[in-house]
């Protein structure tokens, strides 16, 4: 007696396989793009951060700088820090 088999039964577990796995690398990759996203838009923040710093930080060093000549504090704190102009 010589039976046949068919192998419909193996590719559908294979195919169905295949499609859990597919689907499970979309969410990795969608889960780690929103990650990427909220760092990136933690970064975003923080640089504006720094830059409202930077910019406070070289307003306070041109009025060092300006009131140094007249004011003894301000000469002692540009010594101090050794600030020279911007360029």
């Amino acid at each position: 007696m010589n039976r046949a088999y068919s192998s419909f039964t193996a590719l559908l577990i294979f195919f169905a396989a295949v499609a859990v796995m597919d689907v499970d690398q979309i969410l990795t990759v969608h889960r780690k793009k929103l990650a990427l996203m909220e760092e990136y838009d933690r970064t975003l923040k923080l640089q504006r951060e720094v830059d409202a710093q930077t910019r406070w930080v070289v307003a306070m060093k041109q009025d060092l700088l300006r009131l140094a000549p007249g004011d003894a504090e301000a000469s002692a704190v540009v010594t101090d820090l050794n600030l020279r102009p911007s360029r």
